[in-house]
């Protein structure tokens, strides 16, 4: 059975559950067809790793060691996969396809994908870079009176005066304490048996715009004390270029740096960039702060 999805466009040979389908494949055109191949052969190089990535504009495989082997080729139309899981660590697989698979078809593609979580409200947004750890997507879910516009990878899109974010799933990686923190409900709760940080999908309020311009994007940091500071240009561009989907190992790909650097400047040149420093002791007790440096519309 074929399963198509409006979320970039994507038919696949198994069902995502936290996504609505189509009934017709004449309202899609297809961009992205994911099918099962048991017959891939997995590099040698990655037997003995628990993950493996090597990614250019001609070919990006991804391997998880016990979850499942990936190709995409054919600028991103094509994503061939082994599977190697169980059936409990079906909902960890679908999480890893969306978050992190995807976003590779979509460099192929030759698009901004920026791992980061966000949020937005009455059509404009801010996004949460960081390394992993940093609490993007705990912080993103803090903010109960807005959207949630993504839990690990935002697409952006660029017009001529504007940079826009597409919405991504209404569902949140969370800790079962920072869930209870933040009063999620256990009924919502889709489990993730192996999950790296022991986290599991809790759901969110579904975002209804279509388009929204991202008007900020800040830097997330651990620190002795809050600050929000404006980034300069130097410590944006390293923290940009680490949170992109792109070739892999780093500069394997010339032209890929090219697109990389490119996308860099039109979004340091259209969204402001600044850092905010949170002690993690704190937890969300400087979200009023945030939350008026955001500067939402009423």
């Amino acid at each position: 059975m074929l399963y198509l999805y409006n979320f970039h466009c994507i038919s696949t040979y198994f069902e995502i559950p936290f996504l609505n389908s189509l009934n017709d494949e004449k309202k899609l055109n297809i961009s992205i067809e994911v099918v099962k191949d048991q017959e891939l052969l997995i590099p040698e190089i990655f037997k003995k790793k628990e993950i493996g990535i090597v990614a250019n504009l001609d070919k990006v495989i991804i391997f998880y060691k016990n979850l499942a082997y990936f190709e995409i080729f054919r600028n991103g139309e094509i994503i061939k996969v082994k599977e190697l899981f169980s059936k409990k660590k079906k909902n960890l697989f679908l999480s890893k396809f969306i978050n992190h698979v995807l976003p590779y078809a979509l460099y192929q593609k030759r698009k901004l994908v920026l791992h980061s979580s966000g949020i937005s409200k009455n059509g404009e947004a801010v996004i949460f870079l960081g390394k992993s750890g940093t609490g993007k997507s705990s912080l993103s879910a803090s903010f109960k009176d807005c959207n949630f516009l993504s839990e690990d990878s935002t697409l952006i899109n660029f017009e001529p005066r504007n940079c826009y974010v597409s919405p991504g799933l209404p569902l949140v990686k969370l800790t079962k304490n920072i869930a209870k923190r933040l009063e999620f409900s256990e009924k919502d709760k889709i489990s993730l048996p192996g999950d790296r940080l022991s986290r599991s999908y809790y759901r969110t309020s579904k975002n209804k715009d279509k388009k929204i311009i991202l008007k900020k994007c800040y830097v997330l940091a651990w620190g002795s004390k809050f600050e929000i500071i404006k980034v300069n240009s130097k410590d944006f561009l390293a923290n940009f270029l680490s949170s992109t989907y792109s070739s892999y190992p780093y500069n394997s790909c010339k032209e890929s740096m090219k697109i990389k650097h490119k996308f860099a400047s039109d979004f340091f040149s259209l969204v402001p960039t600044y850092k905010i420093i949170r002690n993690k002791r704190n937890f969300f007790e400087d979200n009023k702060e945030i939350w008026h440096h955001c500067d939402f519309p009423n």
